[in-house]
């Protein structure tokens, strides 16, 4: 049996679904990438891979694997995330407004 961790999120991250604000849907196929920006200085950018999808169509939660750790954890991604994929394009959970 697999070491799972649940990661908490800051609130309102899942309700990123306002399209019409700028807002883009996260949408994330098995591996694919999840980056994590770091929210102060002197944290390093968490990078992993997803290794299950639980959302529909794509969506978060994700069960993702740390660099560098054995261990999964399954999180729904903040706005500071952004899933790369095996094309190399973005999905981000972020305002895409500037």
């Amino acid at each position: 049996m697999r070491n799972q961790r649940l990661v908490s999120v800051a609130r309102g991250a899942v309700h990123n679904r306002c399209t019409s604000q700028g807002v883009t849907e996260m949408k994330a196929v098995v591996g694919d990438r999840l980056v994590i920006r770091s929210r102060h200085l002197d944290e390093p950018v968490r990078t992993g891979e997803i290794v299950e999808v639980h959302g529909k169509d794509g969506a978060p939660p994700y069960v993702v694997r740390w660099e560098g750790e054995t261990d999964t954890v399954v999180i729904i991604p903040g706005p500071d995330a952004h899933v790369e994929h095996h094309t190399g394009g973005i999905s981000s959970a972020h305002n895409t407004q500037a």
